[in-house]
């Protein structure tokens, strides 16, 4: 199987109960990109642990969060700023 039929397969395959496969990602019920209660204060945490903390605290359960949602708004100015340079 090449790397990008395996990819296929678990973005949208479809569930296989004989086999105990689950379906892909995309064709679950319940799927959602996460959305942060708060920024993150990062001036706040002390260390990493800190920052594992505050993250599993807003974290949003069963979902992901992309880069530019979990270091706002210091992700966004860093492309902005390598776009403008």
């Amino acid at each position: 199987m090449l790397l990008r039929e395996f990819v296929h397969d678990r973005l949208y395959g479809k569930e296989d109960k004989p086999n105990g496969l689950p379906g892909g990602y995309f064709t679950r019920k319940k799927h959602q990109v996460g959305r942060l209660k708060a920024p993150i204060k990062f001036n706040e945490c002390r260390g990493y642990w800190d920052y594992r903390l505050e993250t599993e605290r807003l974290y949003p359960e069963n979902a992901w969060v992309t880069p530019c949602e979990l270091f706002k708004p210091y992700y966004s100015y860093m492309i902005t700023n390598f776009m403008l340079n």
